[in-house]
């Protein structure tokens, strides 16, 4: 885009404002979706277009994906720049800029129109560059609110496939259940979609969901798969681990875990890898080796619900079922969303009296 003259005026404001233009806009902006005139009050355009942006960033947070995940924002709204751009009317300004330094990958935008009680939104994702794609969903006025997500949901399968895949993954996670069949289909959808260079994420993903099947043979397979594409990926090398303990090659699994932490110079890892070593060496009754790496795990990220929650496992397996419930609920604290770990609670005394609460058992620890 080349803005001629303008780019001089453009040039001065981003060195007024550089830091607050790169920090705080992203490559996806959700501009105002129609609605039908003769609304004037409830959902307007601006609500409307806040919902479906609100949604979007939910299903954005929720996927908890280790992946760096797209800059989110909604236009320029509510940020300094805006503030300011608005004082010196210089709003689109602004979008120029963004548009002049290759911020904004994706523009989303639609209508909605209403007819005899149903709602239909229609969703145009306009790339920098390429086509524009348009989606429809629909259904009943009176609870549009699974609209919005099933917009931003669209949207987001355009944007960042792999977001999706891992979205569908974690929530059924926090169900406990194990019907990853969306996951698996998101997965599909998101290959032809993205480069080949990040096709190991999709591996290391489709892996995980075996794995939570109770399928580690196969996971294997997939994280085998990530890592002939990116050799040394430590997902995948962490996750296989992982399988290696769901097969009850416990000491096999140690010696991959300590391997993550040796080749984890920024500690990313490290605290998980500790975790799940303590899981391992629970299962092979070494309780102190245990207790051991969940004090370095915790050292490493005190506000891991990861970490609570194995080191519930440890103190439930030495029957301190008082204190494992403790550690449980600052799992669940950490990570809210995940309900099932009430069941843990009050499985070990939470809210059943301790002496019918039952021990965690070998093969239920190794499963989760």
């Amino acid at each position: 885009m080349d803005l001629g003259i303008f780019a001089i005026p453009i040039m001065l404001f981003l060195g007024l404002f550089g830091a607050s233009v790169a920090t705080e806009t992203s490559d996806v902006v959700f501009e105002d979706f129609t609605v039908p005139a003769q609304w004037e009050h409830g959902y307007t355009a601006q609500v409307v277009t806040e919902r479906i942006a609100d949604a979007y960033q939910t299903i954005n947070r929720d996927a908890r994906t280790a992946k760096s995940l797209k800059a989110f924002g909604l236009s320029h709204d509510e940020t300094f720049v805006a503030a300011v751009g608005e004082r010196l009317d210089l709003g689109n300004m602004v979008n120029a800029a963004r548009d002049q330094l290759g911020m904004i990958a994706f523009r989303i935008n639609g209508d909605l129109v209403e007819k005899e009680g149903t709602w239909l939104i229609r969703t145009h994702i306009s790339p920098a560059e390429g086509p524009t794609e348009t989606y429809f969903v629909s259904g009943p006025s009176d609870n549009p609110e699974p609209l919005f997500m099933e917009a931003a949901m669209a949207a987001m399968r355009v944007t960042s496939p792999y977001v999706v895949a891992s979205y569908l993954y974690e929530i059924e996670l926090d169900r406990g259940t194990t019907n990853f069949e969306p996951t698996y289909r998101a997965l599909e959808q998101a290959f032809p979609r993205l480069p080949a260079e990040a096709h190991h994420w999709l591996y290391n993903l489709w892996g995980l969901a075996l794995l939570n099947e109770g399928k580690p043979e196969k996971a294997i397979e997939e994280f085998h798969n990530a890592l002939h594409l990116e050799p040394g990926f430590p997902l995948s090398i962490h996750n296989w681990g992982k399988a290696l303990t769901a097969q009850g090659r416990h000491e096999e699994a140690i010696a991959t875990f300590k391997g993550v932490i040796a080749n984890d110079p920024k500690k990313l890892r490290s605290a998980r890898a500790y975790a799940e070593w303590s899981k391992a060496a629970l299962l092979l009754g070494r309780l102190e080796e245990a207790e051991k790496v969940l004090n370095k795990a915790i050292d490493l990220k005190p506000q891991s619900s990861y970490v609570y929650y194995r080191w519930g496992q440890l103190l439930e397996a030495k029957g301190q079922l008082q204190e494992a419930a403790a550690k449980y609920r600052l799992a669940l604290l950490f990570q809210p969303k995940r309900v099932t770990w009430q069941s843990d609670i009050d499985r070990v005394g939470g809210s059943v009296p301790p002496d019918k609460a039952p021990k965690l058992s070998a093969h239920r620890a190794a499963t989760i």
